[in-house]
């Protein structure tokens, strides 16, 4: 019995001590995360700030863009008004010219009938110039013919 309770004592003591072994070795494990872990915080701690300062920059970009997006569209607005005078504008001018060119198309026209004219009274003429000439050869060759009358009289 001293002997069983001597070997229980040392399969006690051996217990003890590899119970206390496996202690250490969880207390430094346990260190080991701890500092592992402390050093994830900071990790994510910094990328939490990166992440802070990025979502910042991105609203000061954000406002950048609704202000440019303002300023487009009231200059839109601007222009959609020049536009729209222009256009007034530029109707009414279309009015005047089509009807200076209506008034144009009426001179050329009557200039056109009054050119025509002109080239009948041409072609007339011409006749007339022509029947003149043709009388005047008549006239030309019956004088000559009397005065060779004349002179073989004489």
């Amino acid at each position: 019995s001293a002997a069983r309770a001597d070997g229980e004592r040392r399969e006690l003591v051996r217990d003890l001590i590899e119970a206390r072994a496996l202690a250490q070795s969880n207390e430094a494990s346990l260190a080991e995360h701890q500092r592992s872990a402390e050093s994830h915080v900071r990790d994510h701690q910094a990328r939490l700030h990166q992440l802070e300062e990025s979502a910042a920059r991105a609203e000061e970009v954000r406002r950048e863009v609704v202000r440019h997006l303002d300023e487009a569209r009231a200059l839109a607005q601007s222009n959609v008004a020049d536009l729209a005078e222009l256009q007034r504008s530029a109707e009414s001018r279309v009015q005047v010219h089509e009807a200076r060119l209506e008034q144009l198309e009426q001179s050329a026209a009557r200039a056109n009938g009054e050119r025509l004219e002109v080239v009948r009274h041409l072609d007339e003429a011409r006749a007339l110039a022509q029947s003149n000439v043709a009388d005047l050869a008549e006239l030309q060759r019956s004088a000559e013919s009397r005065v060779q009358v004349h002179e073989a009289r004489l």
